[in-house]
């Protein structure tokens, strides 16, 4: 993750807003201890729209606290310093050895700049960021390919291919093993990915591909690939959208995910389940924004699946609710393994990547240019969330970044010339 490197002075702790609900701390270099380096101001970001705020110390009295109880909850925290309060000096604050931290906000915090710190005592937690918080962002060019009218060749697949895995994103889902009568489009991703492999450019990027399967014989195809690091599965909520998407009542395609899962553990693949009507369906098939969740759960304790990604099929779903579902969903499997697949309308912006993002997601599926989506959206202008908006806030968040921005502007070029 890029790092906000604001000046420091032995005597000021320094808090700077580097993305939405993410603050960065600046703390002296050596140890405060006996309230020597005299605390004058922390000035804590503003986050979900609140002001800054501003509180005064006077020789480290009056501090909030960082809770050793975080210790338990979270390993990679070294020491955490308890800052004590009501005149009581700092105990030892010692972050990677002193070093400046990144760190996300937890609830507490928003609550205290919510009424202005204006409280005797201030309990504020924190929990250090590590790579895991740093937006994991998956390009797919699958789902902008399989529904496009015009055919795109072969050649012109692998001339987009080569272009995107020079930018640097962390997983493309670049095609699938399905029936060739199901999906003409990816009737070619066995060659598309042989000639790849033949080309070597797999040596030259750490980006992982991902293909999609919806049965055993998809995944056998598929692990044949070396070069194919995770292999997606399309699971429903919704029986109505299961049957009509892979032909499969939802009894099925348990089984047949078990099949893929016992395939993807003996040859060293990871399994990314795509949990699909995740905000509801448009069939009248039950749902709650408890389901996901509970969905979510099941999978873990039964196939521990490398990624749940939750998807807003239709699109139907506001930020609000998405915020609800996705906070559930991580509160119960945690957030190293959710990853989000979402629609939108185009005059919705990133408001539903934001939602999912403050609900703990740190994986973003998008398509270049917004190509591609569900056939069965009641809105023809609803589709995929558009990649560089995603890389727009991601980077002035400083969750993510392309290894060559050059080659993004390649890509979208290609994309403007592929999806005209």
């Amino acid at each position: 993750m890029r790092r906000a490197t604001p000046s420091l002075t032995p005597s000021l702790v320094q808090f700077q807003q580097v993305g939405e609900h993410l603050i960065h701390i600046a703390l002296p270099f050596r140890k405060v201890g006996n309230g020597e380096n005299g605390i004058d101001a922390v000035v804590a970001a503003g986050i979900n729209g609140f002001d800054k705020k501003a509180i005064d110390l006077k020789n480290a009295k009056d501090v909030s606290v960082f809770d050793d109880a975080l210790r338990v909850a979270n390993a990679v925290v070294p020491h955490v310093g308890r800052l004590l309060i009501e005149g009581q000096p700092i105990e030892s604050i010692e972050f990677h050895n002193g070093k400046d931290v990144v760190v996300q906000c937890l609830y507490p915090l928003r609550n205290g700049i919510a009424q202005g710190f204006n409280r005797r005592h201030i309990h504020v937690y924190f929990v250090v960021m590590t790579p895991d918080h740093r937006l994991h962002l998956v390009e797919c060019p699958r789902d902008a390919i399989q529904g496009w009218p015009p055919p795109i060749t072969t050649e012109d697949k692998l001339a987009y291919c080569r272009t995107l895995l020079r930018v640097g994103f962390d997983t493309l889902d670049m095609g699938s093993f399905v029936s060739p009568k199901a999906m003409p489009a990816m009737a070619d991703t066995g060659k598309v990915l042989a000639q790849l492999e033949e080309e070597g450019i797999w040596d030259q990027t750490d980006t992982r591909a991902l293909v999609i399967v919806a049965n055993e014989r998809g995944a056998r195809d598929a692990v044949e690939f070396e070069s194919v690091s995770d292999l997606g599965f399309p699971l429903s909520i919704s029986p109505t959208f299961q049957e009509r998407n892979t032909r499969a009542s939802i009894d099925e395609a348990w089984r047949r995910l078990d099949l893929v899962s016992n395939l993807c553990a003996k040859s060293g693949k990871e399994l990314v389940v795509y949990l699909s009507m995740g905000f509801g369906n448009p069939y009248g098939d039950h749902w709650n924004e408890d389901m996901p969740a509970v969905w979510a759960s099941e999978l873990q304790k039964r196939l521990t699946p490398s990624v749940i990604s939750i998807a807003d099929t239709i699109g139907a779903a506001d930020p609000e609710l998405v915020e609800r579902v996705f906070s559930r969903v991580v509160t119960e499997v945690g957030h190293e393994i959710v990853g989000a697949h979402l629609h939108i309308h185009p005059m919705e912006g990133l408001e539903k990547i934001k939602a999912a993002h403050r609900g703990g997601c740190f994986r973003m599926d998008g398509a270049l240019r917004g190509v591609g989506g569900c056939p069965m959206a009641q809105d023809d202008l609803v589709g995929n969330v558009p990649t560089e908006w995603i890389v727009e806030w991601a980077g002035k968040s400083g969750l993510w970044q392309p290894v060559q921005p050059q080659a993004l502007d390649q890509a979208l070029s290609l994309a403007a010339d592929l999806f005209a």
